[in-house]
């Protein structure tokens, strides 16, 4: 069916390592893989998403 997303098969090396990332919470990890299968982005490229923290929470709110 062509509105379904791709199957991506991950390394279950870069799984473990998402889900390291991620602290085994179970919504983060619900919310990665519906990201993953929505988008059909690939585990290493979420997780170069997820590190890059250059840009602060603070930053996104005006104080004052």
């Amino acid at each position: 069916m062509p509105w379904l997303p791709t199957t991506a098969i991950e390394p279950a090396d870069q799984l473990a390592a998402l889900a390291d990332d991620l602290g085994h919470l179970p919504l983060a990890l619900s919310q990665a893989a519906t990201y993953l299968i929505d988008t059909g982005v690939h585990c290493s490229a979420y997780r170069d998403l997820l590190s890059d923290r250059s840009r602060p929470l603070a930053s996104l709110f005006r104080l004052g």
